[in-house]
């Protein structure tokens, strides 16, 4: 049986024997995992080297405590092969919560000069300025966007995006839950940020937080997690 933190990932690594054959004479390999409950399979990529099969499974979304995974192969003359299957167990072992919502009240100014009605440029600005806490917390959430972004971030590795102030913005506790986005995004950029805590609004019962935008920084390539393409994940080199 397999172990995997879905969390953190894992890099997995199959000694194999082909018989009468090499690796050149295999064309595809993948790594499939299957779960009950779930119309969809995941399915990642199955690196041949040497007779070394090498799998990167990245963070996953899984509500279930076990599964089946597989091992398949796919010949030059596209003969598929079932080279091996075994029981899989999900375990998370680092869970992040946020401990407490703190909010900024802001006092209202009485002036003691009645003459002085107008503000300054000065006191403008300063009233306007958004203060970030110090205390941050990871948070995450998939920015859907068109093939074409997507396309141009995986050949230039290069993507930045300004969020928009005073947006009330949904992000998820746990990457994890990323992959609920699979069912219904063809196309995403899959975000990870450190929020300051006073840019909290709500926490929802299903692992949800709304944030003010307006404390949120800069979306660049550093940001991006994986990508959603196609409905599957792809890791963005950095």
């Amino acid at each position: 049986m397999i172990k995997l933190d879905i969390g953190k990932g894992k890099s997995l690594s199959f000694d194999i024997d082909i018989e009468g054959g090499s690796d050149s004479e295999i064309k595809e390999g993948r790594f499939i995992i299957s779960c009950k409950n779930k119309k969809y399979k995941l399915m990642f990529e199955a690196i041949i080297k040497d007779g070394v099969v090498n799998v990167e499974i990245p963070p996953l979304d899984i509500n279930t405590d076990s599964g089946k995974c597989f091992l398949e192969m796919i010949s030059n003359d596209n003969q598929y092969y079932s080279v091996w299957e075994s029981p899989v167990k999900f375990e998370r072992n680092l869970k992040i919560k946020v401990k407490e919502q703190k909010e900024v009240d802001k006092k209202p100014v009485v002036s003691l000069n009645e003459n002085k009605t107008k503000e300054t440029k000065k006191d403008k600005i300063k009233e306007n300025k958004i203060i970030k806490s110090s205390e941050t917390v990871m948070l995450y959430r998939t920015i859907k966007c068109d093939e074409k972004t997507i396309n141009k971030v995986l050949s230039e590795n290069e993507f930045l995006m300004k969020p928009k102030s005073g947006v009330r913005i949904k992000f998820y506790e746990s990457d994890s839950m990323l992959l609920n986005d699979l069912e219904n995004i063809n196309f995403g950029l899959c975000i990870g940020m450190s929020v300051p805590e006073n840019g909290i609004i709500k926490e929802n019962g299903d692992h949800t937080i709304i944030v003010n935008s307006s404390f949120l920084d800069d979306i660049n390539v550093n940001n991006v997690l994986y990508i959603i393409k196609e409905g599957q994940i792809i890791q963005l080199k950095k």
